[in-house]
C-alpha cells in the first residue's frame, strides 16, 4: 500500500505544479481520468476510494462553476454518437483505446434540462440548434461554461461508472461547426 500511496501524491504534485492545469483553453484532465481507470482495476477497495476521491478533487479544481474554456486547434468539441442528447465530447480523447473514463460537456435547454438547472444556465436556443442540426461526430469550435450541478460527484461533473464517463455540465456560450 506504502508504493500506492506514493503514486498518488507523486500525481499530486504533478498536477498542482503544472502551471497550465487551470488555464481557459479546453484540455484534457489526463491525471484524474488516470486515476479514476486505475481505481476500476485495483484489487485494495480502500486504495481505489482514495485514487477516486483524489481524481474527484482534481476535477472540481479544474471544472469549478463559472469557468470558461474554449478549444483550440488541439482540442475541439465533438457531438458524441452516444445516446444523450445535448453531449459533446473532447477530439484530443481517445478513451476506448486507453481504457480511461470519458469526458464530456453537457448543456442545458428549456426544452431538455436536468431538474436542479438554473435558467440562466441555459445554452441559448441558437446555440443549441447548431448542435442539432449537426449529425453525431460533428466538429465545433466554441466556449462553454461550467454550471452548478447539485447531484454530482463534484459541483460541476458526476461520473457514472455505469457508463464510465465523467459528465461536466455547463452552458454553452458560442459553437461554431468546422468544416470537414
Amino acid at each position: 500500500m506504502d508504493k500506492r500511496v506514493l503514486f498518488l501524491s507523486s500525481i499530486l504534485m504533478i498536477v498542482f505544479c503544472f502551471p497550465g492545469w487551470a488555464q481557459s483553453p479546453i484540455e484534457l484532465p489526463e491525471g484524474p481520468l488516470r486515476l479514476i481507470a486505475l481505481s476500476l482495476t485495483d484489487p485494495c477497495p480502500i486504495c481505489a476510494r482514495e485514487a477516486r476521491e483524489i481524481a474527484f478533487q482534481l476535477l472540481e479544481q479544474q471544472f469549478q462553476a463559472g469557468k470558461v474554456f474554449t478549444t483550440t486547434g488541439s482540442c475541439r468539441l465533438v457531438r458524441t454518437t452516444l445516446s444523450e442528447d445535448n453531449e459533446l465530447e473532447l477530439s484530443c480523447h481517445s478513451p476506448r483505446k486507453e481504457s480511461l473514463p470519458l469526458l464530456t460537456f453537457y448543456f442545458h435547454t428549456a426544452a431538455s434540462h436536468l431538474d436542479g438547472i438554473s435558467l440562466a444556465d441555459f445554452t441559448e436556443d441558437r446555440i443549441a440548434g447548431e448542435f442539432r442540426s449537426a449529425p453525431p461526430g460533428t466538429v465545433f469550435d466554441g466556449t462553454v461554461e461550467t454550471i452548478l450541478f447539485r447531484y454530482g460527484e463534484g459541483s460541476t461533473y458526476h461520473y457514472s461508472a455505469r457508463r464510465g464517463v465523467i459528465q461536466v455540465h455547463c452552458r454553452l456560450l458560442t459553437l461554431k461547426r468546422r468544416s470537414p
